[in-house]
């Protein structure tokens, strides 16, 4: 057959049309309605998908004289027309799913041709043939391709009236495959099963999340105070599924006294294990020192529980002695095998210092390794490097060895630290070349007193302090040493003082000396300075000073300027406050 043939419908074919029982067959019925005038036979068997099954069928149908071929081809003008119409076809059927389609209007399974003549006029005094009946329906699925209802794979005609349709042969392939529009395909399996399974874990998650764990808190707080043999008290308990899925204990207080506190503590349980927990989360915990050596005893009872935890992390933790404190610390608890512990290593927020502890015989050894660390932050106090080993027992801190550089200079200590029976502290340094003037710096931030000096520092500092509690540490802290400083500047104009000799105040000036040696004392009620040496060339003074908690200043100098043949000695009382002395000259 020639596939550039294009056939129109006859008036049999019109009528067949409107008289569904002329033709029984289904697919050649399809064709028949597919033949508009327009469509070559090529362009309809790309329509059905079956060239065979649409040549045979037009065959049929001009043999019977329902269709014929045309006399004129359409021309270029109609042709495209034609592409415009099927475009514009498609994209209705594609978007809309209102009102009836062309489908409808036939009252047919199928929509008749737009171009069919029109209905006869009947003459005068003839009756008028009744219309056919069009039956109003849903918008057709693409089931009506192959004659089926919505939803039937097969087997079941659609009827539109009361004439009964054969049903397709057993082994019959009409050769035409149903497309889906949009928005009708039904659910498959795949789709029912995951929407199952969102709906249940939508139903878990709402019920694990309104049940009432918080009435479980009494039974976490015993199990806790079980394994830290220490009294456990929570505010809260409850449940979270981001970013870790896990119980929470919020408001976590440990002990008796001074407890400590742990903000938020979250338990992440290894699923289809009982017993056996993935991580805990240690947030925002403020701990006495003491509770480093009662790590290891801690992690046993958890074992002896039968409670394996896989992994700790710790993040803003605070470790306290007192009034001292390290904060924003975070870091992890390296666990060995059956629990026991291994290291924990901490840093703080910027990285400038880190500490490892490893537990040993009584306790547990502590490390500390610091890099520009500033232990009060604006102070001015820094140590450019510092290292530290110490021990750390239930009732006492002993750092054995203290280094590093601090203030551009070196400095070596040692410190020992008890809370057993009172508060003890002992401490020994020895430092050379710290810059007086940062130190003054320094001292004046932490006392808020604005000491003033320059030069290089070499010297030695004990301290020492009993109070009964934390509370007292500060009032009862004494230190004593004594101190060198070369090549410094001291802030009074002692020669000036000497030269007008009057009982008029000085203010300002200073004194450039070579070497200053002082022997300090200090406690709670104030500072003394005695046996202070001053060697500025032919300017020596010696003499006693001291100094309240408020920094103001009071004492004397003995001034000698000159030498053997031209020596003039002169008392100079010194007075004002650190930051602005005041010295007066007399004549004896």
């Amino acid at each position: 057959m020639d596939t550039n043939l294009i056939y129109e419908k006859t008036a049999a074919g019109e009528e067949a049309m409107r008289q569904r029982t002329r033709l029984v067959q289904r697919h050649i019925r399809m064709v028949l309605i597919l033949v508009d005038g327009r469509t070559s036979v090529s362009e309809l068997a790309t329509k059905v998908g079956n060239p065979g099954l649409v040549e045979s069928a037009l065959a049929d149908l001009e043999r019977d004289g329902f269709i014929a071929p045309l006399l004129e081809q359409p021309s270029v003008w109609d042709k495209g027309t034609a592409v415009v119409q099927k475009v514009k076809d498609v994209a209705i059927s594609q978007f809309s799913t209102f009102g009836n389609t062309p489908a409808d209007a036939a009252g047919d399974d199928f929509a008749q041709p737009q171009d069919r003549e029109p209905e006869p006029i009947p003459l005068p005094g003839e009756t008028s043939p009744e219309p056919p009946r069009v039956e109003k329906k849903a918008p057709p699925t693409v089931a009506w391709l192959a004659g089926w209802k919505n939803g039937d794979g097969g087997g079941k005609e659609t009827t539109t009236n009361a004439t009964a349709a054969r049903k397709v042969p057993a082994g019959e392939d009409t050769g035409i495959r149903p497309i889906r529009r949009p928005g009708s395909r039904p659910m498959g399996k795949g789709s029912k099963l995951a929407l199952g399974v969102a709906l249940l874990l939508g139903l878990g998650v709402a019920v694990v999340g309104l049940y009432p764990y918080d009435s479980h808190r009494p039974e976490a707080e015993a199990v806790l105070t079980r394994l830290l043999g220490q009294p456990v008290t929570a505010s809260h308990l409850g449940v979270t599924f981001l970013p870790k899925p896990g119980l929470v204990l919020e408001g976590v207080r440990i002990g008796n006294g001074d407890p400590g506190t742990v903000a938020r503590l979250q338990f992440v349980p290894e699923l289809g294990n009982p017993g056996h927990l993935k991580e805990v989360e240690i947030v925002g915990a403020r701990l006495p020192l003491s509770s480093l050596a009662a790590l290891p005893d801690w992690l046993r009872g958890a074992g002896g529980a039968r409670l394996q935890v896989s992994h700790v992390v710790f993040q803003d933790l605070a470790l306290q002695a007192g009034p001292l404190a390290v904060e924003g610390l975070s870091g992890t608890l390296g666990l060995g095998e059956g629990g026991t512990l291994q290291q924990l290593a901490l840093q703080n927020g910027d990285h400038s210092l880190s500490l490892e502890v490893r537990p040993t015989q009584g306790g547990v050894q502590l490390a500390l390794d610091g890099q520009g660390w500033e232990p009060v932050k604006g102070s001015g106090l820094r140590f450019d490097a510092l290292n530290a080993q110490g021990l750390v027992t239930s009732e006492r801190l002993d750092f054995s060895k203290i280094e590093g550089r601090l203030l551009e200079g070196q400095f070596s200590a040692s410190l020992a630290l008890s809370w057993g029976n009172g508060i003890k502290l002992d401490g020994d340094s020895l430092f050379k070349h710290l810059s007086a003037r940062r130190l003054s710096q320094a001292v004046g931030q932490l006392t808020g007193q604005g000491w003033k000096l320059e030069g290089e520092v070499d010297g030695r500092l004990r301290l020492t302090a009993r109070a009964p509690d934390w509370s007292r540490l500060g009032s009862q802290l004494q230190g004593e040493g004594s101190f060198g400083v070369g090549r410094g500047i001291l802030f009074a104009d002692l020669a000036e003082a000497v030269r007008r000799a009057s009982s008029e105040p000085l203010h300002g000036g200073e004194t450039r000396f070579e070497q200053l040696s002082v022997n300090l004392r200090f406690d709670g009620q104030g500072t003394r300075l005695s046996d202070l040496r001053i060697a500025a060339g032919l300017l020596k003074a010696a003499g006693n000073l001291a100094v309240t908690p408020k920094g103001e200043l009071s004492g004397g100098l003995d001034v000698q300027i000159g030498g053997r043949g031209n020596l003039l000695q002169m008392p100079v009382t010194v007075s004002g406050s650190v930051a602005d002395p005041v010295v007066r000259g007399a004549r004896r």
